[in-house]
């Protein structure tokens, strides 16, 4: 549980230290979870 609240908090000081970077993260992580979803939907 340490994990993810360390996480959790190194997510939020990112988000205010470095918002551009924060949000490439996450967009890489849709285009990773949409690809996944499209591969599983396809078999």
């Amino acid at each position: 549980m340490e994990t993810t609240e360390t996480q959790i908090s190194t997510t939020k000081v990112e988000k205010l230290t470095n918002p551009v970077n924060y949000t490439e993260k996450n967009l890489n992580m849709l285009k990773i979870v949409s690809s996944f979803m499209e591969t599983a939907t396809a078999v």
